[in-house]
């Protein structure tokens, strides 16, 4: 587990299979409630890779992998997308953008790949002029609030949610 034999790059269409893959064996480990509603693995990955495709191509998704050389190719090991929105407010409109996925493998955590993710989706969100982001907890909360504030993210509104079914 060695970040210098770690690369972080953009996603090609070609990644999305392996995202997939990658994506929900995240949320197996994580345990995530989310992953007990979902019907299948394989229909969750199918929605998923729709849902990617489109953002895509509509240039609305940025999205990053970390993925490390092996004698077989890649391995992805790391994860990180930003959806951009167009945001009304009472005076103007603006594009912003919201951090919803960043996975990185167990094995790879405490080393620094997150970040440079994170730092990745940033560099390219400002040099397309989006001016502020938000990214959405999971998993262990409290430990995901203290890596994005140790990155230099700030406590903003609190939502809370309840489910009613």
């Amino acid at each position: 587990m060695d970040k210098e034999h770690v690369m972080i790059r953009r996603i090609r269409l070609d990644d999305l299979d392996n995202i997939q893959k990658f994506c929900f064996e995240q949320i197996s480990h994580a345990q995530d409630p989310l992953g007990n509603i979902r019907i299948s693995e394989r229909q969750y990955a199918w929605e998923m890779k729709r849902v990617r495709q489109d953002w895509l191509a509509q240039q609305r998704y940025v999205a990053y992998v970390a993925a490390e050389s092996t004698p077989d190719g890649e391995k992805l090991v790391g994860y990180g997308a930003a959806v951009i929105t167009c945001q009304a407010h009472f005076c103007s409109i603006e594009n912003v953008a919201s951090l919803g996925e960043l996975w990185v493998s167990p094995e790879y955590r405490g080393i620094g790949i997150g970040r440079q993710l994170v730092d990745a989706i940033l560099e390219e969100l400002k040099n397309i002029g989006i001016e502020w982001i938000t990214a959405h907890l999971g998993g262990n909360e409290m430990e995901t609030e203290a890596f994005f504030h140790k990155i230099g993210f700030s406590t903003g509104a609190l939502e809370l949610r309840k489910n009613i079914t």
